[in-house]
């Protein structure tokens, strides 16, 4: 089971990157997407069509520009601050710099929500 591990995929002349790692469920002990998918699974366990089925968490980058910078280099640093928690096992909404400066906006005591979004 992969864990946190960048792959580079060659589509002809365009290169993908898949950041790929295990979903908080299969990481916790729920293991059933990882033998089966919903269509191949035995008859005798039919009680597990409720769980979760996915194992593994995927996001694809590809770099339009690379500037001055290595490709790997920026999906390194785009794969850091993605959806990976800063504080914690888990995933965020937001990439984790966007997170921290939410979060902190709406603890500021003068924190007025424009957006109607709730804080």
């Amino acid at each position: 089971m992969p864990e946190k591990i960048l792959y580079r995929h060659n589509h002809g002349d365009v290169v993908s990157w898949l950041f790929s790692g295990q979903s908080r469920q299969h990481a916790g002990g729920q293991r059933t997407g990882t033998q089966f998918t919903r269509r191949t699974l035995p008859g005798g366990q039919l009680a597990q069509m409720g769980a979760p089925f996915h194992a593994m968490t995927r996001t694809e980058y590809v770099v339009a520009r690379r500037g001055g910078w290595r490709e790997e280099q920026l999906v390194g640093l785009a794969a850091r601050v993605s959806e990976q928690a800063a504080m914690w096992d888990g995933r965020t909404n937001l990439p984790a710099p966007l997170h921290l400066a939410k979060s902190a906006d709406e603890k500021h005591p003068g924190f007025v929500d424009q957006e109607g979004f709730g804080g």
